[in-house]
């Protein structure tokens, strides 16, 4: 696998939206490759960040529409 394409399928392993042979795959890349292993890291720090902030409220307009 080259990097560009575990790069696309980062973000599907991160949401939890990949097969198993595909999550072997990105796995296996990423113990072998130190910049996508980094970019792995920090995309689920900052995923991991995303979920604690509280879910916006939809306003009075949109409740109405």
């Amino acid at each position: 696998m080259n990097c560009q394409k575990n790069e696309l399928l980062l973000y599907r392993l991160i949401d939890g939206e990949l097969s198993p042979d595909d999550v072997r795959d990105v796995s296996e890349h990423i113990e072998n490759c130190t910049v996508c292993r980094q970019q792995a890291v920090q995309m689920q720090q900052l995923s991991d960040h995303l979920r604690l902030l509280p879910s916006p409220e939809p306003t009075g307009d949109l409740l109405q529409s």
